[in-house]
This record gives C-alpha cells, sequence and structure tokens, in this order.
C-alpha cells in the first residue's frame, strides 16, 4: 500500500488525537510515560485518561470508547504501516501512536499467552503421572507380584456390546449373501 494513499484512510481520524498539537491543555510526557509502563495498572489508568481525551476532542463522533475503536478500526491498519515505514523518518505524535499500539495488542494479548502456558503445564503434569503410573505397574510385574483386575458391571456390559455387535455384523453379511 501507497504511503499516501494509507495517511488519507479514515483511520488516521486517531492519530490527530496523539498529535502533540491536538492536546494544547494536557501533560502529555507523564502520560505518554505511564501509557508505555509494563504495570497493568498505571496501563489502564492512562487508557481511561486517553477516553476522557478522546470524548473531549470528538463529542459529536460514534466513537465513545477508544480501545473498541483502535482495536476495530487501526490494528490492521497499524500493522500495515509499521510494516511501510523508518520510525527514525516519522513526526513525534507518529511514533508515539505507533508505541500506543504497540503496547495495546501486548496487553491485549497477555491473557491468551498466559492460559496458553497454564495448559502445557497441566498437559506435562498428566504425562508425568501416566508415566510414574506405568513405571509402578512395570514394577510390579518385574517383582512377580499378582495384579488381580477386578472386573466391574460397566466393563461386562461394554464387552457385552462388543460381542452383541459383532454378531449382528455377522447376521446382516450372513442374510446379504
Amino acid at each position: 500500500m501507497d504511503k499516501a494513499v494509507f495517511m488519507q484512510r479514515k483511520d488516521f481520524l486517531f492519530t490527530r488525537a496523539l498529535a502533540l498539537e491536538a492536546f494544547p491543555n494536557f501533560k502529555l510526557r507523564p502520560w505518554i510515560t505511564r501509557m508505555l509502563s509494563n504495570n497493568k495498572e498505571e496501563y489502564y489508568n492512562a487508557l481511561d485518561e486517553l477516553n476522557a481525551a478522546w470524548k473531549f476532542m470528538y463529542p459529536n463522533d460514534n466513537v465513545t470508547y477508544f480501545p473498541q475503536f483502535a482495536r476495530n478500526q487501526v490494528f490492521v491498519a497499524m500493522n500495515d504501516y509499521q510494516s511501510l515505514v523508518n520510525l527514525d523518518d516519522e513526526p513525534m505524535h507518529m511514533r508515539v501512536f505507533l508505541a500506543f499500539h504497540d503496547q495495546i495488542v501486548k496487553h491485549e494479548n497477555e491473557p491468551q499467552k498466559e492460559q496458553k502456558k497454564r495448559n502445557n503445564a497441566n498437559q506435562g503434569e498428566q504425562k508425568e503421572r501416566k508415566i510414574k503410573n506405568i513405571d509402578y505397574l512395570q514394577d510390579l510385574i518385574n517383582k512377580r507380584r499378582i495384579i488381580k483386575v477386578r472386573e466391574t458391571k460397566k466393563q461386562k456390559k461394554q464387552t457385552k456390546n462388543v460381542l452383541d455387535g459383532i454378531i449382528v455384523s455377522n447376521t446382516i453379511l450372513l442374510k446379504e449373501k
């Protein structure tokens, strides 16, 4: 995508909100540093301030909640844009905007990564337990201990059903011939 075409897209209404000249009444520096911090509480407080600033600047727009707008309208566009530009050539407000974008994406993806880690840990524990059980049974067999397996009613039913199925399938085959 051509850079000039990209800059004309309506997604870039958002960049005006982050341009330094658009915030004459806000002290930007501490706000930006809090927004870019790794502390989640600070990040969400700064995001709330950004919401307030957004509503103040564009009171008549249908966009009421900044992060939702950012997710739906800007994220795909930003990924395209970042692949096209050299950040050193960009004006300050665009650098800030790209930093916000990266930070929001990072915070969005954190819970998914944590869930994946938990699932992997659970699977690892299950494998270990299974291996321990197999080792324990192998030890018993090696020591020539007798293992008695008690057959339950459920197991008997299952085997009977399997046998019935085999018998039924054989009779059907016989009838077809």
